[in-house]
């Protein structure tokens, strides 16, 4: 069991993770950003990648609501 807060109160998934394809891009983005927090001697680093998620077979996925 994998807890998450990205699903609404009252509703779980059940999942076949053999089922479930994930792609990422191969070229994540990465950026210093040296001046945002210049006055107290921080730097901060943006990190920007894309991931999408697929279903190979939708039976394989199974949303529970609370009644």
């Amino acid at each position: 069991m994998t807890p998450t807060n990205k699903l609404a109160l009252g509703k779980a998934i059940l999942l076949d993770t053999n089922q479930v394809a994930i792609a990422r891009d191969l070229a994540p983005s990465v950026t210093l950003l040296p001046e945002l927090y210049a006055a107290t001697d921080e730097t901060a680093i943006r990190v920007v990648a894309r991931f999408d998620l697929g279903l190979l077979h939708p039976e394989g996925v199974v949303v529970l609501t609370a009644a």
